[in-house]
């Protein structure tokens, strides 16, 4: 198996379980050339494809940059290459015509992996959690590291739909060694946004005015507008019960947990705007 991924440490350490089942190939999505690429594919049967680390796309420059990357990677597929498979790990409502340049952005990744004719296996991912160590794919996207802690969206409708470091793992290798093709939604537990990181972070955690938010997304100090949209509007549902039956396996997954009471106060936007720009007050 090759896997591409774009070196978040969730993904380190699911290489590093799936190097326990299998011998494993890890590369970097931005940095492999097409040389090292046709040389890679001609010793594997099964391209494992992850871009987890969503604050890569705070950088616009970098949806060019990956999809620059996965033609290259197809062109070596389809030149030399004994690559018959491709998990996709996509995430909800990837569409190639969406009005969000992420949601689009992924959905034309799926596009071009399912031209290519090969058997393609889409695991829509949203967040990767080791509960054990606290650690989840989204850290990065909202984490502030001067002040160490969250922002997050006070009042945000968004659900998160979170999957277990190892039950993913077990999805991967039942797609590796048995026929799965088709979309499936992977998750086993869902959490409004504010209990997530209750539960999976270390960090203090604040509820800012959207507003604000938005400020710092434009002066490039937070996730993206696009990205920041996604956790704002109200969640798209995903549904785990055709995993299951596909996969072999229990969920668990039926309702969200949402938190009844926040210890934590919320912050608003200051209507100064002083030499090191808006300020938070309680």
């Amino acid at each position: 198996m090759v896997f591409y991924h774009s070196k978040s440490l969730i993904e380190e350490q699911l290489a590093q379980q799936l190097k326990t089942r299998f011998v494993v190939d890890t590369q970097n999505i931005f940095s492999s050339t097409p040389r090292q690429q046709a040389e890679i594919f001609a010793n594997h049967t099964t391209l494992l494809y992850s871009s987890l680390d969503l604050s890569l796309y705070n950088d616009i420059s970098s949806y060019n940059t990956e999809l620059n990357c996965i033609d290259e990677m197809i062109d070596a597929i389809q030149q030399k290459s004994n690559i018959r498979k491709v998990i996709l790990l996509t995430y909800p409502a990837s569409y190639i015509n969406s009005e969000n340049i992420f949601l689009r952005h992924k959905g034309i990744i799926e596009k071009k992996f399912y031209d290519t004719g090969l058997e393609i296996c889409y695991l829509h991912v949203q967040a990767v959690v080791n509960p054990f160590q606290k650690m989840h794919n989204l850290h990065r996207l909202f984490y502030q590291p001067d002040s160490n802690d969250y922002l997050v969206p006070k009042d945000s409708k968004s659900l998160i739909y979170s999957v277990n470091l190892s039950n993913l793992m077990e999805i991967i290798i039942e797609a590796e060694t048995h026929a799965h093709v088709g979309h499936f939604d992977v998750f086993d537990e869902i959490f409004d946004l504010q209990t997530f990181f209750k539960n999976y972070s270390s960090a203090d955690l604040k509820r800012v005015e959207p507003l604000y938010l938005y400020f710092k997304s434009y002066m490039g100090k937070y996730a993206s507008p696009s990205l920041l949209k996604l956790f704002l509007r109200k969640e798209a549902r995903m549904y785990s019960y055709r995993t299951e039956k596909e996969f072999g396996v229990k969920l668990n997954a039926i309702k969200p947990v949402v938190h009844e009471y926040y210890e934590s106060q919320d912050y608003k936007v200051s209507p100064v705007f002083g030499t090191k720009g808006f300020k938070l007050s309680t």
